[in-house]
């Protein structure tokens, strides 16, 4: 036969909130500041990932802005449009990776720092030079 009076003073216990929920005492602030700091792992990521898009963006400005003013030098006859590329891209706080001349056109490579230390430099290419008029 089963002992009923061992499984009443089991749910008594259960009932008053004690008994099985002892050994979790707890476990619930373990789990809160777990999440806590999952989400906060989470942001920090979205704004690495932010920071390197917007120091992306600004590479390419600078890399269009360094490669059209040498075309425009190179088109004027100045002595050294890659120099211009050079000015522009350290005013940017960037730097000019390498800057080639073919025929007219003018091609740079600039390298820009992002502020992250996992991705700490971005790195975009520009092209410039008069467009062709014997092209219909």
């Amino acid at each position: 036969m089963v002992d009923e009076s061992k499984y009443m003073a089991v749910e008594r216990k259960w009932r008053r909130g004690r008994g099985w929920g002892d050994c979790d005492e707890g476990s619930g602030t373990v789990a809160g500041v777990m999440l806590i700091l999952v989400v906060a792992l989470l942001m920090g990521a979205f704004a690495a990932g932010g920071a390197v898009l917007i120091a992306g963006a600004k590479a390419r400005g600078v890399a269009d802005m360094a490669a059209v003013s040498a075309a425009r030098m190179l088109l004027e006859g100045g002595a050294d449009p890659c120099a211009a590329a050079r000015t522009i891209a350290s005013a940017q706080d960037a730097q000019l990776e390498s800057c080639a001349i073919e025929d007219e056109d003018v091609t740079v490579t600039i390298r820009s720092p992002t502020g992250v230390p996992v991705a700490a430099w971005v790195e975009r290419r520009s092209r410039a030079g008069p467009q062709r008029c014997d092209i219909p």
